[in-house]
């Protein structure tokens, strides 16, 4: 983005990833028509080349529920990485989950609960369940998406699930991350 910037209407790109596996990165430009509602904005209090870190992140899942600084990793990543209490919290709602070697599997049929995502004030938007199901690993079993752990910056990190169900807007100048539900 850097090499680039200079030669950009706005140092900003965008992310808009779909379950599917297609969508696109855009670079320059927000390009409103791809998202609903207003986009909520998230201060960066930390930013490295791939790592924007933002304070006062709240999840909640049923009873599952998380306050957390979280990093935004623009290097990818399938999965959701958090606190290990809240992950254990969020699969024992979903019937036959079992905990292997650190990656919860459930019944492929299972309905997995939403998570909403909530910014200090900001407000807030809702992770559908389904994007937190994985590959299927045989028997019927599927591989969650929500983990425990961290970024290799020692916070938890918004991953796949979230890019998968938002428009982002990480904005260079501000720094700022912004999002909103995909169109």
């Amino acid at each position: 983005m850097e090499a680039v910037q200079s030669q950009l209407h706005q140092p900003v790109f965008t992310v808009n990833f779909k379950p599917d596996s297609t969508g696109n990165l855009e670079f320059g430009i927000v390009d409103h028509s791809k998202h609903k509602g207003t986009l909520i904005q998230a201060e960066v209090n930390n930013q490295t080349n791939s790592d924007w870190t933002v304070d006062g992140i709240t999840l909640t899942a049923g009873k599952a529920k998380l306050e957390q600084s979280m990093s935004f990793d623009t290097g990818g990543g399938d999965t959701m990485l958090a606190d290990g209490k809240f992950v254990d919290a969020y699969w024992r709602q979903v019937a036959k989950s079992k905990k292997q070697g650190g990656n919860y599997v459930f019944p492929c049929s299972s309905k997995l609960p939403d998570m909403e995502v909530s910014i200090f004030s900001a407000g807030a938007v809702t992770i559908p369940g389904s994007r937190f199901k994985g590959a299927g690993v045989g028997s019927g079993a599927c591989l969650g998406l929500l983990r425990e752990g961290t970024s290799g910056y020692g916070r938890g990190s918004i991953g796949g699930p979230f890019f998968m169900s938002m428009f982002v807007v990480f904005d260079q100048a501000t720094p700022a991350i912004r999002f909103a539900p995909q169109a």
